[in-house]
């Protein structure tokens, strides 16, 4: 997998996780009120369970509130002494995904809204007109989160499960309710993740990680280059055109602390270089000048072929044991480490290179990707040809300033396909 560390999108908060045996219990004042409004933000994990309970079932008109999950629907339950309301969401939450739940009580009206899901409205289980529910007595001064302490199996008991998954804010009344605040009682209550805490951190099937510093990792099902797993454009080389990367300050940070290359090739030709970074070498007049400071990738007879010098001598490692240029994808990724660059190939193969020396910093003042002009001539024979295929999903592209360029129409630098 690809792996690349990212910052959380806000500050950490505590944000409890529910699993099938926890509950919160929070104390709230009790009396008598016109109107309840209850607003939650959940990522639910299953898609049923019982979220949250206001109040408490008892004799001679008190009454509760309720909110649960049954089969992805979010139901809204009002009881007053023998009468009892409920309305359900008219579509199902999206599991593992953050989802605002608004639920308001007022005289005998109800409404419940789902995120971005139309308003409900109250259907009574008892089709009384006469019915008049003035007044919710709360005799109870608890709220329970994450489990039913009227538990007996009865009605919606799919509903009646626990709530599994995270509980990020409750507002009851217009009050933000401190979930770690005075008071407040916890079962088998467990911080959530960085990663639960996000919607979608990594993208295109790519697992979120988390790490041990409010980050995250995303090992990315696929080579993608952004952090969180995005795709990225596909750039095609025809052999007559390449990259050249123009911005300074990128470009001095990747020279300056060159860690890892990327990126993911599709070829049919066994020939072309893909990646290059190094100084240009002038038109032989004299004797050939010995090539420093470089590091070139690319396809030499069906061979993949790392040449490099960092400062002590040049450094060649060669990786030929399956094709690379059979049309289909094929991810190629370069760790300096403290002894050299290695290669690993598809996320399987790794191919090690030790660099003589200690001087391991790259001082070039160029980076092409897919070719570059007179390859023969600027890297002294080791690349004939520019990359003909496809290149994407490298971290050479994030927020560099590239130029797109075209050969000079001259066929010795032009290889041919076949």
């Amino acid at each position: 997998m690809d792996e690349t560390k990212v910052r959380p999108l806000y500050s950490p908060v505590d944000v409890p996780h529910f699993s099938f045996n926890s509950s919160l219990e929070i104390p709230l004042a009790r009396g008598k009120d016109q109107q309840a409004n209850v607003r939650v933000i959940i990522k639910a994990s299953s898609l049923n369970g019982f979220i949250l309970h206001l109040g408490h079932s008892l004799p001679s008109g008190s009454g509760f509130l309720s909110l649960a999950l049954e089969d992805g629907h979010v139901v809204f339950k009002i009881v007053t002494g023998q009468r009892k309301f409920q309305v359900k969401s008219l579509g199902r939450v999206n599991p593992n995904k953050w989802t605002l739940v608004l639920a308001m009580y007022a005289s005998n009206k109800g409404y419940l809204k789902v995120s971005d899901q139309a308003l409900s409205r109250f259907n009574g289980l008892r089709n009384d007109a006469s019915i008049n529910m003035t007044r919710l007595t709360m005799r109870q001064n608890f709220s329970y989160l994450g489990r039913d302490p009227l538990n007996d199996g009865s009605e919606l008991a799919e509903a009646r499960r626990s709530f599994t998954g995270c509980l990020h804010l409750v507002r009851i009344n217009d009050k933000n309710i401190d979930l770690y605040g005075p008071g407040v009682s916890g079962i088998n209550l467990v911080n959530c993740s960085v990663c639960e805490k996000l919607n979608e951190p990594c993208l295109n099937g790519g697992q979120c990680m988390p790490g041990n510093d409010s980050s995250y990792t995303c090992g990315c099902s696929e080579p993608l280059s952004d952090t969180q797993c995005k795709d990225d454009q596909v750039l095609h080389f025809t052999g007559r055109n390449y990259v050249r990367y123009k911005d300074k300050k990128v470009f001095d940070n990747f020279v300056d602390d060159l860690k890892s290359v990327y990126l993911a090739i599709r070829t049919t030709c066994p020939n072309g270089l893909i990646f290059w970074s190094g100084n240009m070498q002038e038109k032989p007049s004299g004797p050939t000048s010995v090539l420093r400071d470089f590091l070139a990738l690319g396809l030499g007879n069906g061979v993949l072929r790392l040449y490099y010098d960092l400062g002590a001598g040049e450094v060649q490692a060669n990786y030929s044991e399956t094709r690379l240029f059979d049309g289909n994808w094929h991810l190629i990724m370069l760790l300096k480490t403290k002894e050299g660059v290695n290669m690993i190939i598809d996320r399987e193969i790794y191919v090690k290179s030790t660099a003589p020396g200690s001087d391991y910093d790259l001082d070039s003042e160029y980076l092409y990707l897919g070719g570059m002009p007179d390859e023969r001539l600027h890297t002294q024979g080791r690349f004939n040809s520019s990359f003909i295929g496809d290149i994407r999903k490298t971290n050479l592209k994030r927020g560099l300033n590239v130029t797109f360029l075209q050969h000079p129409h001259d066929p010795d630098n032009v290889y041919q396909c076949g």
